[in-house]
Protein backbone atom coordinates (compact mmCIF):
# COMPACT_ATOMS: atom_id res chain seq x y z
CA UNK A 1 0.00 0.00 0.00
CA UNK A 2 1.67 3.28 -1.05
CA UNK A 3 2.27 6.23 1.23
CA UNK A 4 1.25 8.75 -1.44
CA UNK A 5 -2.35 9.84 -1.87
CA UNK A 6 -3.63 9.90 -5.48
CA UNK A 7 -3.26 13.29 -7.17
CA UNK A 8 -1.73 14.75 -4.00
CA UNK A 9 -5.17 14.97 -2.29
CA UNK A 10 -6.06 13.18 0.96
CA UNK A 11 -8.14 10.05 0.60
CA UNK A 12 -10.94 9.76 3.15
CA UNK A 13 -11.32 6.30 4.61
CA UNK A 14 -8.34 4.73 2.81
CA UNK A 15 -5.65 3.26 5.05
CA UNK A 16 -2.13 4.30 4.07
CA UNK A 17 1.19 2.92 5.20
CA UNK A 18 4.51 4.59 5.82
CA UNK A 19 7.23 4.74 3.19
CA UNK A 20 9.05 1.40 2.67
CA UNK A 21 12.33 3.05 3.72
CA UNK A 22 10.83 3.28 7.20
CA UNK A 23 12.39 -0.12 7.94
CA UNK A 24 15.92 1.07 7.20
CA UNK A 25 15.55 4.33 9.11
CA UNK A 26 13.92 2.57 12.09
CA UNK A 27 16.72 -0.01 12.33
CA UNK A 28 19.33 2.72 11.95
CA UNK A 29 17.68 4.77 14.70
CA UNK A 30 17.64 1.79 17.07
CA UNK A 31 21.29 0.98 16.39
CA UNK A 32 22.17 4.63 16.95
CA UNK A 33 20.28 4.50 20.24
CA UNK A 34 22.48 1.59 21.31
CA UNK A 35 25.70 3.49 20.54
CA UNK A 36 26.42 3.72 24.28
CA UNK A 37 26.91 -0.07 24.35
CA UNK A 38 29.44 -0.08 21.52
CA UNK A 39 32.51 0.66 23.65
CA UNK A 40 31.66 -1.89 26.41
CA UNK A 41 30.96 -4.46 23.68
CA UNK A 42 34.31 -3.91 21.97
CA UNK A 43 36.09 -4.11 25.34
CA UNK A 44 34.30 -7.36 26.20
CA UNK A 45 35.29 -8.91 22.86
CA UNK A 46 38.90 -7.75 23.23
CA UNK A 47 39.37 -9.25 26.70
CA UNK A 48 37.64 -12.56 25.99
CA UNK A 49 39.23 -13.56 22.69
CA UNK A 50 42.85 -14.76 22.23
CA UNK A 51 45.13 -15.73 19.40
CA UNK A 52 45.83 -19.35 18.55
CA UNK A 53 49.13 -20.71 17.14
CA UNK A 54 47.88 -20.39 13.55
CA UNK A 55 47.39 -16.62 13.91
CA UNK A 56 43.61 -16.67 14.11
CA UNK A 57 41.26 -15.68 16.90
CA UNK A 58 39.37 -17.98 19.19
CA UNK A 59 36.75 -17.37 21.84
CA UNK A 60 34.72 -14.92 19.73
CA UNK A 61 31.32 -16.36 18.93
CA UNK A 62 30.01 -13.78 16.46
CA UNK A 63 27.04 -15.96 15.48
CA UNK A 64 25.49 -15.15 18.88
CA UNK A 65 24.67 -11.70 17.51
CA UNK A 66 22.48 -13.17 14.76
CA UNK A 67 19.39 -13.81 16.94
CA UNK A 68 19.54 -10.21 18.13
CA UNK A 69 19.59 -8.94 14.55
CA UNK A 70 16.74 -11.27 13.54
CA UNK A 71 14.59 -10.19 16.49
CA UNK A 72 15.29 -6.53 15.73
CA UNK A 73 14.28 -7.03 12.08
CA UNK A 74 11.11 -8.92 13.02
CA UNK A 75 10.13 -6.22 15.52
CA UNK A 76 10.52 -3.47 12.93
CA UNK A 77 8.63 -5.50 10.32
CA UNK A 78 5.71 -5.88 12.73
CA UNK A 79 5.84 -2.15 13.50
CA UNK A 80 5.83 -1.26 9.81
CA UNK A 81 3.06 -3.60 8.63
CA UNK A 82 0.73 -2.88 11.57
CA UNK A 83 1.05 0.93 11.52
CA UNK A 84 -1.32 2.71 9.15
CA UNK A 85 -3.18 5.99 9.02
CA UNK A 86 -6.18 7.43 7.23
CA UNK A 87 -7.90 10.78 6.81
CA UNK A 88 -11.48 11.10 7.98
CA UNK A 89 -13.53 14.26 7.40
CA UNK A 90 -12.63 15.76 10.79
CA UNK A 91 -9.67 13.76 12.08
CA UNK A 92 -6.65 11.65 11.29
CA UNK A 93 -6.74 8.07 12.56
CA UNK A 94 -3.53 6.15 13.36
CA UNK A 95 -3.63 2.45 14.21
CA UNK A 96 -0.74 0.31 15.38
CA UNK A 97 -0.05 -3.04 17.03
CA UNK A 98 -0.35 -6.77 16.41
CA UNK A 99 -1.16 -8.21 19.84
CA UNK A 100 -1.85 -4.99 21.75
CA UNK A 101 -3.69 -2.87 19.24
CA UNK A 102 -3.92 0.89 19.62
CA UNK A 103 -5.98 3.31 17.56
CA UNK A 104 -5.60 7.07 17.98
CA UNK A 105 -8.09 9.64 16.67
CA UNK A 106 -6.56 13.11 16.37
CA UNK A 107 -9.07 15.85 15.43
CA UNK A 108 -7.70 18.26 12.87
CA UNK A 109 -9.05 21.20 14.88
CA UNK A 110 -6.89 20.20 17.88
CA UNK A 111 -3.59 19.98 16.03
CA UNK A 112 -1.28 22.76 17.24
CA UNK A 113 1.81 22.04 15.15
CA UNK A 114 2.73 19.97 12.14
CA UNK A 115 6.49 19.50 12.24
CA UNK A 116 8.65 18.02 9.51
CA UNK A 117 12.23 16.91 10.20
CA UNK A 118 14.71 15.83 7.51
CA UNK A 119 18.20 14.62 8.28
CA UNK A 120 20.77 14.36 5.52
CA UNK A 121 19.77 10.77 4.63
CA UNK A 122 16.11 11.78 4.63
CA UNK A 123 16.79 14.45 2.02
CA UNK A 124 18.79 12.04 -0.14
CA UNK A 125 15.93 9.52 -0.05
CA UNK A 126 13.22 12.16 -0.53
CA UNK A 127 11.40 11.36 2.72
CA UNK A 128 10.74 13.06 6.05
CA UNK A 129 9.62 12.39 9.62
CA UNK A 130 6.38 14.11 10.65
CA UNK A 131 5.17 14.91 14.14
CA UNK A 132 1.71 16.12 15.15
CA UNK A 133 1.17 18.00 18.42
CA UNK A 134 -2.16 18.85 20.05
CA UNK A 135 -0.78 20.49 23.19
CA UNK A 136 -1.60 17.72 25.64
CA UNK A 137 1.93 17.77 27.04
CA UNK A 138 2.27 13.98 26.75
CA UNK A 139 4.63 13.87 23.80
CA UNK A 140 3.91 13.55 20.10
CA UNK A 141 0.30 12.43 19.67
CA UNK A 142 1.07 11.35 16.12
CA UNK A 143 4.54 10.46 14.86
CA UNK A 144 4.77 9.20 11.29
CA UNK A 145 8.31 8.25 10.35
CA UNK A 146 8.92 8.20 7.51
CA UNK A 147 6.68 9.58 4.74
CA UNK A 148 7.40 10.58 1.19
CA UNK A 149 7.30 14.30 0.47
CA UNK A 150 4.08 13.87 -1.53
CA UNK A 151 2.49 12.12 1.45
CA UNK A 152 3.67 14.96 3.72
CA UNK A 153 2.02 17.49 1.37
CA UNK A 154 -1.20 15.46 1.45
CA UNK A 155 -1.08 15.37 5.25
CA UNK A 156 -0.62 19.14 5.48
CA UNK A 157 -3.48 19.65 3.04
CA UNK A 158 -5.76 17.36 5.05
CA UNK A 159 -4.98 19.27 8.25
CA UNK A 160 -5.58 22.61 6.50
CA UNK A 161 -8.92 21.48 5.09
CA UNK A 162 -9.95 19.90 8.40
CA UNK A 163 -9.18 23.09 10.35
CA UNK A 164 -10.67 25.62 7.92
CA UNK A 165 -13.63 23.73 6.45
CA UNK A 166 -14.53 22.56 3.01
CA UNK A 167 -13.97 26.04 1.57
CA UNK A 168 -10.26 25.44 1.94
CA UNK A 169 -10.52 22.52 -0.49
CA UNK A 170 -11.33 24.79 -3.43
CA UNK A 171 -8.81 24.95 -6.28
CA UNK A 172 -5.55 26.61 -5.36
CA UNK A 173 -5.67 29.67 -7.72
CA UNK A 174 -7.88 31.47 -5.18
CA UNK A 175 -5.72 30.46 -2.18
CA UNK A 176 -3.53 33.22 -0.76
CA UNK A 177 0.08 33.16 -1.92
CA UNK A 178 2.71 32.58 0.78
CA UNK A 179 4.05 35.82 2.22
CA UNK A 180 7.73 35.71 3.16
CA UNK A 181 8.01 37.46 6.52
CA UNK A 182 11.69 36.72 7.23
CA UNK A 183 14.51 35.30 5.09
CA UNK A 184 17.84 35.38 6.90
CA UNK A 185 21.09 35.79 5.03
CA UNK A 186 24.31 33.99 5.92
CA UNK A 187 25.67 37.25 7.32
CA UNK A 188 22.77 37.57 9.77
CA UNK A 189 23.12 33.95 10.87
CA UNK A 190 26.83 34.39 11.53
CA UNK A 191 26.04 37.58 13.42
CA UNK A 192 23.47 35.70 15.51
CA UNK A 193 26.09 33.16 16.56
CA UNK A 194 28.65 35.84 17.36
CA UNK A 195 26.19 37.83 19.49
CA UNK A 196 24.52 34.98 21.38
CA UNK A 197 27.51 32.62 21.84
CA UNK A 198 25.46 29.47 21.23
CA UNK A 199 28.39 27.24 20.28
CA UNK A 200 28.47 25.03 23.37
CA UNK A 201 27.68 22.01 21.20
CA UNK A 202 30.81 22.59 19.11
CA UNK A 203 32.90 23.29 22.23
CA UNK A 204 31.70 20.04 23.85
CA UNK A 205 32.46 18.06 20.69
CA UNK A 206 35.96 19.56 20.43
CA UNK A 207 36.62 18.88 24.12
CA UNK A 208 35.51 15.27 23.68
CA UNK A 209 37.80 14.85 20.67
CA UNK A 210 40.79 16.29 22.56
CA UNK A 211 40.06 14.03 25.50
CA UNK A 212 40.17 11.00 23.22
CA UNK A 213 43.65 12.06 22.04
CA UNK A 214 45.04 11.24 25.50
CA UNK A 215 46.65 14.63 26.07
CA UNK A 216 47.63 13.62 29.59
CA UNK A 217 49.65 10.74 28.22
CA UNK A 218 51.61 13.16 26.07
CA UNK A 219 52.44 15.30 29.10
CA UNK A 220 50.55 18.31 27.69
CA UNK A 221 48.27 18.64 30.70
CA UNK A 222 51.14 18.54 33.17
CA UNK A 223 53.19 20.97 31.09
CA UNK A 224 50.62 23.68 30.39
CA UNK A 225 47.91 23.26 33.01
CA UNK A 226 49.11 23.62 36.64
CA UNK A 227 47.43 21.95 39.56
CA UNK A 228 44.72 23.65 41.58
CA UNK A 229 47.21 24.64 44.27
CA UNK A 230 49.54 26.06 41.65
CA UNK A 231 46.77 28.16 40.10
CA UNK A 232 45.75 29.71 43.42
CA UNK A 233 49.37 30.21 44.39
CA UNK A 234 50.10 32.10 41.17
CA UNK A 235 46.89 34.10 41.49
CA UNK A 236 47.86 35.17 45.01
CA UNK A 237 51.18 36.45 43.68
CA UNK A 238 49.39 38.23 40.80
CA UNK A 239 52.46 39.42 38.89
CA UNK A 240 51.85 41.76 35.91
CA UNK A 241 53.21 39.14 33.50
CA UNK A 242 50.78 36.51 34.82
CA UNK A 243 47.86 38.95 34.58
CA UNK A 244 48.75 39.73 30.95
CA UNK A 245 49.03 36.04 30.07
CA UNK A 246 45.67 35.26 31.66
CA UNK A 247 44.04 38.21 29.85
CA UNK A 248 45.42 37.04 26.49
CA UNK A 249 44.27 33.45 27.09
CA UNK A 250 40.78 34.59 28.07
CA UNK A 251 40.54 36.87 25.02
CA UNK A 252 41.68 34.05 22.73
CA UNK A 253 39.22 31.60 24.29
CA UNK A 254 36.34 34.08 23.90
CA UNK A 255 37.29 34.72 20.27
CA UNK A 256 37.46 31.02 19.42
CA UNK A 257 34.19 30.38 21.24
CA UNK A 258 32.41 33.16 19.34
CA UNK A 259 33.71 31.97 15.99
CA UNK A 260 32.57 28.38 16.68
CA UNK A 261 29.21 29.74 17.82
CA UNK A 262 28.83 31.65 14.53
CA UNK A 263 29.61 28.51 12.51
CA UNK A 264 27.14 26.45 14.54
CA UNK A 265 24.39 29.06 14.10
CA UNK A 266 24.94 29.15 10.32
CA UNK A 267 24.72 25.34 10.11
CA UNK A 268 21.69 24.98 12.37
CA UNK A 269 19.62 27.82 10.83
CA UNK A 270 20.90 27.53 7.26
CA UNK A 271 18.51 29.15 4.72
CA UNK A 272 16.09 30.15 7.48
CA UNK A 273 12.73 31.45 6.26
CA UNK A 274 9.44 32.30 7.93
CA UNK A 275 6.43 32.51 5.64
CA UNK A 276 2.74 33.12 6.24
CA UNK A 277 -0.23 31.78 4.33
CA UNK A 278 -3.62 32.63 5.67
CA UNK A 279 -3.69 31.87 9.39
CA UNK A 280 -0.57 29.69 9.38
CA UNK A 281 3.13 30.37 9.81
CA UNK A 282 5.71 28.05 8.29
CA UNK A 283 9.38 27.74 9.30
CA UNK A 284 12.09 26.09 7.23
CA UNK A 285 15.77 25.87 8.18
CA UNK A 286 18.78 23.63 8.69
CA UNK A 287 21.78 22.34 6.73
CA UNK A 288 22.47 18.92 8.28
CA UNK A 289 18.97 18.49 9.73
CA UNK A 290 16.24 20.23 7.75
CA UNK A 291 13.24 21.27 9.86
CA UNK A 292 9.87 22.38 8.55
CA UNK A 293 7.31 23.49 11.13
CA UNK A 294 3.75 24.73 10.70
CA UNK A 295 2.45 27.00 13.48
CA UNK A 296 -1.17 28.23 13.34
CA UNK A 297 -1.27 31.84 14.49
CA UNK A 298 -4.45 31.18 16.46
CA UNK A 299 -2.60 28.54 18.52
CA UNK A 300 0.15 30.87 19.74
CA UNK A 301 -0.10 31.14 23.52
CA UNK A 302 2.74 33.56 24.15
CA UNK A 303 5.23 35.62 22.13
CA UNK A 304 8.56 36.70 23.61
CA UNK A 305 11.12 39.15 22.23
CA UNK A 306 14.61 38.69 23.74
CA UNK A 307 17.71 40.84 23.44
CA UNK A 308 21.04 39.67 24.81
CA UNK A 309 23.42 42.52 25.73
CA UNK A 310 25.37 42.45 22.47
CA UNK A 311 22.20 42.06 20.41
CA UNK A 312 20.70 45.09 22.13
CA UNK A 313 23.79 47.17 21.40
CA UNK A 314 23.69 46.27 17.70
CA UNK A 315 19.92 46.66 17.34
CA UNK A 316 18.97 42.98 16.99
CA UNK A 317 16.45 40.72 18.75
CA UNK A 318 15.22 37.12 18.92
CA UNK A 319 11.54 36.13 18.78
CA UNK A 320 10.21 32.98 20.44
CA UNK A 321 6.63 31.65 20.64
CA UNK A 322 4.91 29.15 22.94
CA UNK A 323 2.17 27.00 21.43
CA UNK A 324 1.38 24.59 24.30
CA UNK A 325 2.50 21.70 22.11
CA UNK A 326 4.84 19.32 23.86
CA UNK A 327 8.36 18.60 22.68
CA UNK A 328 9.78 15.13 22.41
CA UNK A 329 13.10 14.47 24.09
CA UNK A 330 14.40 13.44 20.68
CA UNK A 331 13.71 16.87 19.22
CA UNK A 332 16.64 18.67 20.79
CA UNK A 333 16.49 21.46 18.22
CA UNK A 334 13.41 22.77 20.01
CA UNK A 335 13.18 24.48 23.32
CA UNK A 336 11.60 23.23 26.49
CA UNK A 337 7.88 22.76 26.72
CA UNK A 338 6.05 24.13 23.67
CA UNK A 339 8.57 26.89 23.14
CA UNK A 340 9.83 27.43 19.59
CA UNK A 341 12.42 29.80 18.23
CA UNK A 342 10.33 31.74 15.72
CA UNK A 343 13.08 34.02 14.36
CA UNK A 344 16.72 33.69 15.54
CA UNK A 345 17.68 37.28 14.73
CA UNK A 346 15.77 40.28 13.38
CA UNK A 347 16.64 44.00 13.25
CA UNK A 348 14.94 46.02 15.98
CA UNK A 349 13.51 48.35 13.31
CA UNK A 350 11.44 45.47 11.94
CA UNK A 351 10.14 44.19 15.25
CA UNK A 352 6.87 46.14 15.30
CA UNK A 353 5.87 45.04 11.78
CA UNK A 354 6.81 41.41 12.46
CA UNK A 355 4.89 41.36 15.75
CA UNK A 356 1.82 42.69 13.92
CA UNK A 357 2.15 39.90 11.35
CA UNK A 358 2.60 37.15 13.94
CA UNK A 359 0.47 38.49 16.82
CA UNK A 360 -2.02 40.91 15.21
CA UNK A 361 -4.43 41.05 18.16
CA UNK A 362 -1.74 42.19 20.58
CA UNK A 363 -0.17 44.81 18.34
CA UNK A 364 -3.40 46.27 16.93
CA UNK A 365 -3.73 48.82 19.73
CA UNK A 366 0.00 49.61 19.74
CA UNK A 367 1.36 50.11 16.19
CA UNK A 368 4.70 51.19 17.69
CA UNK A 369 6.29 49.11 20.46
CA UNK A 370 7.65 52.31 22.04
CA UNK A 371 4.13 53.76 22.29
CA UNK A 372 2.97 51.25 24.92
CA UNK A 373 1.95 52.83 28.25
CA UNK A 374 3.96 50.97 30.86
CA UNK A 375 3.20 50.54 34.56
CA UNK A 376 6.42 50.13 36.55
CA UNK A 377 7.21 48.52 39.88
CA UNK A 378 6.85 50.01 43.31
CA UNK A 379 9.22 53.02 43.76
CA UNK A 380 10.89 51.17 46.65
CA UNK A 381 11.64 48.09 44.51
CA UNK A 382 15.29 49.01 43.93
CA UNK A 383 15.91 49.52 47.65
CA UNK A 384 14.43 46.10 48.41
CA UNK A 385 16.35 44.35 45.65
CA UNK A 386 19.70 45.92 46.46
CA UNK A 387 19.56 44.93 50.14
CA UNK A 388 19.38 41.24 49.26
CA UNK A 389 22.13 41.54 46.65
CA UNK A 390 24.53 43.30 49.01
CA UNK A 391 24.14 40.43 51.45
CA UNK A 392 24.94 37.99 48.64
CA UNK A 393 28.04 40.04 47.68
CA UNK A 394 29.25 39.95 51.27
CA UNK A 395 28.86 36.16 51.35
CA UNK A 396 30.83 35.86 48.09
CA UNK A 397 33.66 37.98 49.48
CA UNK A 398 33.81 36.01 52.72
CA UNK A 399 33.73 32.66 50.90
CA UNK A 400 36.63 33.67 48.66
CA UNK A 401 38.93 34.67 51.54
CA UNK A 402 40.32 31.18 52.04
CA UNK A 403 41.62 31.04 48.45
CA UNK A 404 42.20 34.68 47.52
CA UNK A 405 43.18 36.18 50.93
CA UNK A 406 43.84 39.89 50.40
CA UNK A 407 41.94 39.85 47.11
CA UNK A 408 38.73 38.78 48.87
CA UNK A 409 37.77 42.39 49.58
CA UNK A 410 38.17 43.30 45.92
CA UNK A 411 36.13 40.27 44.89
CA UNK A 412 33.34 41.26 47.29
CA UNK A 413 33.35 44.88 46.04
CA UNK A 414 33.20 43.79 42.38
CA UNK A 415 30.32 41.42 43.18
CA UNK A 416 28.50 44.19 45.06
CA UNK A 417 28.88 46.61 42.14
CA UNK A 418 27.69 44.05 39.59
CA UNK A 419 24.69 42.96 41.68
CA UNK A 420 23.73 46.57 42.43
CA UNK A 421 23.77 47.40 38.73
CA UNK A 422 21.66 44.33 38.03
CA UNK A 423 19.13 45.37 40.70
CA UNK A 424 18.93 48.88 39.23
CA UNK A 425 18.29 47.53 35.71
CA UNK A 426 15.63 45.10 36.97
CA UNK A 427 13.82 47.75 39.02
CA UNK A 428 13.85 50.31 36.21
CA UNK A 429 13.08 48.07 33.22
CA UNK A 430 10.51 45.63 34.66
CA UNK A 431 6.96 46.76 33.89
CA UNK A 432 3.64 45.63 32.43
CA UNK A 433 1.01 47.13 30.14
CA UNK A 434 -2.45 46.34 28.82
CA UNK A 435 -3.05 46.86 25.10
CA UNK A 436 -6.15 45.64 23.33
CA UNK A 437 -6.79 42.15 24.69
CA UNK A 438 -3.11 41.47 25.38
CA UNK A 439 -0.97 41.64 28.51
CA UNK A 440 2.55 42.98 27.88
CA UNK A 441 5.35 42.17 30.32
CA UNK A 442 8.99 43.21 30.11
CA UNK A 443 11.90 42.38 32.40
CA UNK A 444 15.68 42.35 32.31
CA UNK A 445 18.73 41.01 34.08
CA UNK A 446 21.50 40.61 31.53
CA UNK A 447 19.01 39.81 28.75
CA UNK A 448 15.93 41.92 28.04
CA UNK A 449 12.61 40.15 27.55
CA UNK A 450 9.29 41.47 26.26
CA UNK A 451 6.36 39.02 26.37
CA UNK A 452 2.86 39.30 24.89
CA UNK A 453 0.05 37.08 26.23
CA UNK A 454 -3.50 37.18 24.90
CA UNK A 455 -6.20 37.35 27.53
CA UNK A 456 -8.00 34.45 25.89
CA UNK A 457 -4.93 32.24 26.30
CA UNK A 458 -4.49 32.80 30.03
CA UNK A 459 -5.11 29.59 31.98
CA UNK A 460 -4.36 30.59 35.58
CA UNK A 461 -3.92 33.95 37.33
CA UNK A 462 -2.36 34.00 40.80
CA UNK A 463 -1.98 36.82 43.32
CA UNK A 464 1.03 36.16 45.59
CA UNK A 465 1.96 37.90 48.86
CA UNK A 466 4.95 36.67 50.80
CA UNK A 467 5.64 37.87 54.37
CA UNK A 468 8.18 40.33 52.95
CA UNK A 469 5.62 41.54 50.39
CA UNK A 470 3.11 42.25 53.16
CA UNK A 471 5.73 44.10 55.17
CA UNK A 472 6.58 46.35 52.21
CA UNK A 473 2.97 46.71 51.04
CA UNK A 474 3.67 44.90 47.78
CA UNK A 475 2.29 41.91 45.88
CA UNK A 476 3.03 39.77 42.82
CA UNK A 477 0.88 38.55 39.94
CA UNK A 478 1.71 35.35 38.07
CA UNK A 479 0.09 34.47 34.74
CA UNK A 480 0.24 30.94 33.32
CA UNK A 481 -0.64 29.89 29.80
CA UNK A 482 -0.96 26.40 28.38
CA UNK A 483 2.59 26.69 27.04
CA UNK A 484 4.26 28.07 30.16
CA UNK A 485 4.71 24.90 32.18
CA UNK A 486 8.46 24.62 31.57
CA UNK A 487 11.13 26.88 30.17
CA UNK A 488 10.76 30.25 28.55
CA UNK A 489 10.15 33.71 29.97
CA UNK A 490 7.51 33.44 32.71
CA UNK A 491 5.03 36.24 33.29
CA UNK A 492 5.66 36.73 37.00
CA UNK A 493 5.31 40.41 37.89
CA UNK A 494 6.84 40.96 41.34
CA UNK A 495 7.28 44.01 43.59
CA UNK A 496 4.10 45.75 42.46
CA UNK A 497 2.23 48.14 44.77
CA UNK A 498 -0.50 46.12 46.47
CA UNK A 499 -3.36 48.14 44.95
CA UNK A 500 -1.89 47.92 41.43
CA UNK A 501 -1.41 44.14 41.76
CA UNK A 502 -4.98 43.66 43.00
CA UNK A 503 -6.38 45.76 40.14
CA UNK A 504 -4.38 43.78 37.54
CA UNK A 505 -5.41 40.49 39.15
CA UNK A 506 -9.08 41.47 39.06
CA UNK A 507 -8.85 42.55 35.43
CA UNK A 508 -7.16 39.35 34.28
CA UNK A 509 -9.44 37.17 36.40
CA UNK A 510 -12.57 38.60 34.84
Amino acid sequence: MPSDAPDGRPVEGGWQRLHPLTLLFAIGARLYGLRGLAVPGVVAVAVTRHRDPTGGWRGFEGWLLMPVGVLLLLFELVQYFTLAYRFDPHEIVIKQGLIWKRERHIPFARIQNVELVQHALHRIAGVAAVRLDTGTGAGGEGELSVLSLDAVAALREAVRIGQHGEAAADPRPEAPAPDVLVALTLRELLLHGLLTASGWVVIAAAAGALWQLDLDGWGIVERYLPSTEGVWGELRQATPALALEIALLVALAVLVFRVLSAVWSAIKHFEFSLTARGDELFQSYGLLTRVGRTIPRARIQKLTISQAPLMWLLGRATIRVDTAASVSEKQTHQGAGGSHLLVPIVPASRLAALVRDVHPAGAAAAPDLDAVQWQGLDPRAFRRLVRVRLVVAAVIGAASYGAAHRWAVAIGLVAAAALTAQAWVAARFTAFAWSGDTLWFRSATATRHLTLVRAGRIQVVTLDRSPFDRRWGMAAVRVDTAGAATGGHHVHIRLLPADVAEALYARLRH
